[in-house]
């Protein structure tokens, strides 16, 4: 939760409505970005410190091919679940749409970008995530964690 105080009445709160950290996005990531969506819809406020300095090391699976397309699909799919949890299916299946568009364009822009290594793996990346985006709204659960 990027180093976040949380005041104990939020906890409180929250926890009479169930788990705090809602276990379908254990695995999957984003567990944080739903329980503040959650804060912020029962009105409580967030105050964001722009001057902090966060530090994060990334494994060096992480930053290979697969590492990067598979955290791109990982994106892609808790993005969907936090519209499926917080959404109208009617923005569920505008962003579903979205996410098609975007792959086919990626896709048809591809062979652009075979021989220009920084612009291929946006792309792959892009259209990585767009497919997480269709996964997820076919109901499918990616497990990125364990």
């Amino acid at each position: 939760t990027c180093n976040v105080l949380i005041s104990s009445k939020v906890m409180e709160h929250l926890g009479q409505a169930g788990p705090i950290f809602r276990p379908e996005f254990a695995l999957t990531g984003a567990g944080d970005t739903d329980f503040f969506i959650r804060v912020r819809a029962a009105g409580f406020s967030i105050a964001i410190a722009r001057e902090s300095i966060v530090f994060r090391d990334w494994t060096a699976e992480r930053l290979t091919w697969r590492g990067v397309l598979r955290r791109a699909f990982r994106i892609g799919s808790t993005s969907m679940q936090l519209y499926r949890a917080h959404m109208s299916a009617a923005e569920c299946e505008r962003k579903r749409r979205k996410a098609h568009r975007e792959m086919k364009q990626q896709i048809v822009a591809l062979p652009g970008s075979l021989l220009k290594p920084k612009r291929l793996a946006k792309r792959l990346s892009r259209i990585a995530c767009s497919l997480g985006v269709l996964h997820a709204h076919a109901g499918r659960r990616y497990r990125y964690y364990g």
